[in-house]
C-alpha cells in the first residue's frame, strides 16, 4: 500500500468529558487527493490511509465485505473503466484510470446492498474515532449514502444521501466524493450504499483515525501522588 500513514502514539491525559461529545456525520465533499480529506492535517494516535495501490487492503483489524450474496470485494487494476482517486497516478487530470480502487464482483442487478467495513477493536487497540471513504463510481441514477455505527453497533445516521454520479464509466473523477463521520466513543462499522441501485460501486481511499491513548482511570488518580512523592524526595535531598 503506497500511502499507509501511521502516526506515532503519544501518551496524553484525555479529559473524561470528551467521551460525551456528540457524533458528527460529515457532508459528502468533492475529492481529488488526500489533501481534500477533512482529516488532512489533524493529529491522531494512529492514522491509516488505504489507497489500494499495492493491490491489497493492509489496514490491520479492518475487514471489507460486499453485502450482496454471491459477490466479493476485489481490487481493480488500471484500465479504461477503473475509477481510482484522481491523484493516485501522480497527477490531477480528471481521470482515475491509472490507479486502483475496490468494488464487488460479479456486477449484479441487486448491488444496492452496498459494502460494509468493520473494525476490530482488539486488533486495532481501539475503535477509530474518525472514518472516511471515497465513492468513485456506481449507478448514475441513484443517490449515495454512508451509514455509520457506534461502538455498540447502533446506527448513528447517514452521511448523505447525495446525487453525485456523472453517468459515465470511463474513469472520470468529477463525481468522486468523500463520505465520513467522527464519533469520540468509537465507530465499529460503516456501510456505503446506493439504495435501489442496479449495479455495484467503486470506492477508494479508506481512512481511519485512532484516538491518542489515555492513561487508565487508576493512573489518572495515582499520577498526582507520584508527582507529590517526587517533590518530597527532592526536598529531602
Amino acid at each position: 500500500m503506497r500511502n499507509w500513514i501511521v502516526a506515532a502514539l503519544t501518551a496524553v491525559i484525555v479529559l473524561p468529558s470528551a467521551a460525551f461529545a456528540a457524533p458528527t456525520l460529515l457532508n459528502p465533499t468533492p475529492y481529488r487527493s488526500f489533501a481534500d480529506s477533512p482529516f488532512s492535517g489533524l493529529t491522531f494516535g494512529q492514522f491509516f490511509l488505504e489507497d489500494f495501490e499495492d493491490g491489497s487492503m493492509d489496514i490491520p483489524g479492518t475487514t471489507i465485505v460486499s453485502n450482496t450474496p454471491g459477490t466479493s470485494i476485489f481490487v481493480t487494476n488500471p484500465s479504461f473503466f477503473t475509477d481510482s482517486v484522481d491523484g493516485d497516478d501522480g497527477i490531477i487530470d480528471g481521470l482515475g484510470r491509472d490507479g486502483r480502487s475496490i468494488g464487488a464482483t460479479p456486477n449484479v442487478p441487486t448491488g444496492n446492498l452496498g459494502y460494509s467495513i468493520l473494525f476490530d477493536e482488539q486488533i486495532l487497540g481501539a475503535l477509530p474515532t474518525h472514518v472516511g471513504i471515497v465513492w468513485t463510481d456506481g449507478d448514475p441514477n441513484r443517490a449515495v449514502q454512508l451509514e455509520v455505527f457506534d461502538q455498540n453497533g447502533q446506527s448513528l445516521g447517514f452521511s448523505g444521501p447525495a446525487s453525485i454520479a456523472d453517468g459515465a464509466f470511463n474513469g472520470g473523477t468529477s463525481e468522486d466524493h468523500f463520505f465520513g463521520a467522527i464519533n469520540p466513543t468509537g465507530i465499529s462499522m460503516i456501510t456505503l450504499t446506493q439504495p435501489f441501485s442496479n449495479n455495484n460501486m467503486e470506492m477508494d481511499h479508506l481512512q481511519i483515525g485512532l484516538p491518542q491513548v489515555p492513561l487508565p482511570a487508576s493512573g489518572l488518580l495515582f499520577a498526582p501522588v507520584l508527582f507529590g512523592l517526587a517533590g518530597l524526595a527532592r526536598r529531602k535531598r
